[in-house]
């Protein structure tokens, strides 16, 4: 059973160093590339330029979002964390001399430490998603415009 485990666990170091090596990943991505030339090579000109076509329009529109959804989520996690700093500054002030009244007052605040903490990873990730998204767009927008000068 041992012996098993280490080539488990072998294994998903293996994995792990070819994620995380240069050399993996761009080895990956030239085959990648390669499909693709080899792909966008076999088509007909009408197809390849809907194709074509269809890249640019998802990058274009891609593109119109990310300029404007950004700024908007960005000024949303601000107003958000301003909202909570108020509601607990309001909290805070607010003096109480049972101890239960303080309690549900501590339970309110870290509620909303908690709520605007989520919010702001949620949105930082949303944010990240977007972008790497855009980024993958935009890579292969420019591998179609390369391969259209090389059909030429």
């Amino acid at each position: 059973m041992s012996v098993r485990k280490e080539r488990i666990f072998l294994k998903i170091e293996n994995k792990l160093y070819d994620f995380i090596s240069y050399k993996e990943r761009r080895k990956n991505a030239l085959l990648n590339l390669e499909k693709k030339v080899y792909q966008y090579s076999s088509m007909s000109d009408t197809e390849f330029l809907m194709d074509y076509v269809n890249a640019y329009a998802k990058y274009e529109r891609k593109k119109l979002i990310l300029i404007f959804s950004i700024p908007v989520i960005i000024a949303l996690l601000f107003n958000i964390g301003s909202g909570a700093l108020t509601v607990i500054s309001k909290l805070s002030v607010t003096e109480s001399y049972t101890f239960i009244v303080n309690e549900k007052v501590n339970a309110i605040i870290d509620i909303v430490l908690i709520l605007t903490t989520v919010l702001f990873i949620f949105g930082i990730f949303f944010i990240i998603i977007f972008i790497n998204q855009f980024y993958a767009l935009a890579k292969d927008k420019r591998t179609i415009e390369e391969i259209k000068s090389i059909r030429k």
